[in-house]
């Protein structure tokens, strides 16, 4: 029942109102969602977006030459940019309702955080021996996808110079398949509490987006398709992490 607890508080993290300075009416709050996500706090902060980008090729560069001597940083490094990103990007001063603060999206994306801090002292991922299969392949082209990020203002929009300086890097969406698909290189042998967790919120955006953009505000269809990368490498990820510790479990 401890661990099922988690799961129902990240699903009840939906329900918890934000914070806007002019009141709203609570059947607004999808649009309001689609407000401050479209402009955050953290948008502003363009000169970040290239360093953000290769903070995200790192996760894969640094373990892979590094190894284990990585594994410290990759955390820190993920705890530091996944916890200004949930703060700053779950922020707007330019919505229809003033200020407003995505109240449950901070919380929930900050369970992600403390997984990564407890994770430098557990010490469970080891990056010594990567391991590349067909399922790999797919969560790697899903992650550079998202790393990519191809769109502008909802629409279709492929610049190579986006490919290094617009805000992939710097949002949770984009940020949580590339992750996860460099923490499948090595499933077998990482944390997998952290890795499912992890993807349950994943999935649990992803699924939020699909309905937001399939069926409330279909005209911006592709932004729907933006977001595939996060639901699908996040199932992956779940039913990975799930199959890992059964067969762990067993080998006990």
């Amino acid at each position: 029942m401890k661990r099922k607890f988690i799961y129902i508080f990240i699903i009840l993290t939906f329900f918890i109102p934000a914070y806007t300075k002019i009141a709203m009416n609570p059947q607004d709050t999808s649009i309001l969602i689609a407000e401050v996500l479209s402009k955050p706090v953290i948008y502003q902060f363009t000169y970040l977006f290239f360093i953000a980008k290769i903070l995200l090729i790192m996760f894969f560069v640094g373990s892979i030459i590094l190894k284990n001597k990585y594994s410290m940083l990759y955390s820190l490094k993920a705890a530091i940019l996944l916890l200004f990103v949930a703060v700053f990007q779950s922020i707007s001063i330019e919505t229809s309702y003033g200020f407003a603060i995505l109240i449950g999206n901070i919380i929930s994306q900050s369970i992600i955080v403390i997984l990564f801090l407890w994770e430098v002292k557990a010490k469970r991922n080891d990056f010594s021996v990567i391991k590349i299969a067909p399922i790999n392949v797919i969560t790697l082209l899903l992650a550079f996808f998202a790393f990519w990020m191809p769109a502008k203002n909802g629409e279709v929009y492929f610049s190579i110079k986006d490919l290094f300086f617009n805000e992939a890097g710097l949002t949770f969406c984009m940020i949580i398949p590339v992750i996860i698909a460099s923490l499948l290189l090595y499933y077998k042998s990482i944390n997998l509490t952290l890795l499912k967790i992890m993807s349950f919120i994943g999935i649990y955006y992803g699924l939020l987006n699909m309905f937001t953009w399939f069926v409330l505000y279909p005209a911006n269809w592709w932004m729907g398709i933006t977001h595939l990368p996060l639901l699908i490498n996040s199932t992956i990820g779940f039913v990975l992490a799930i199959k890992e510790q059964r067969s762990r479990f067993k080998m006990i």
